[in-house]
């Protein structure tokens, strides 16, 4: 893949006067290569778009996995354990707080 692999982490760190700040830091940050090179981005935005943002990288991977399926279920929704993972990205991605 060509992104910057996850886990891309979500970082809150609010003004003085509580207005919400994130940071979503992803891969090494030192790094001037483009192939290892990670990112950081940061603004002023809603915490449920820093959480989406932050998800990123499981929502393509469980994506790719249900696309891919190949295990012992005939549909990969009916595997627990797809279902599962997908829940929990959910989950992720739609997480409130910082």
């Amino acid at each position: 893949m060509a992104h910057t692999p996850g886990p891309w982490k979500v970082e809150y760190d609010p003004y003085d006067d509580g207005t919400p700040y994130f940071r979503i830091v992803a891969g090494d940050q030192s790094s001037r290569d483009i192939k290892t090179m990670g990112f950081r981005l940061s603004g002023i935005m809603r915490a449920d778009d820093a959480a989406l943002i932050g998800a990123s990288p499981d929502l393509l991977e469980i994506l790719m996995e249900i696309l891919e399926y190949q295990g012992h279920a005939e549909h990969a929704m009916d595997d627990r354990y797809v279902v599962e993972r997908a829940r929990e990205v959910i989950s992720k991605a739609t997480e409130k707080g910082g």
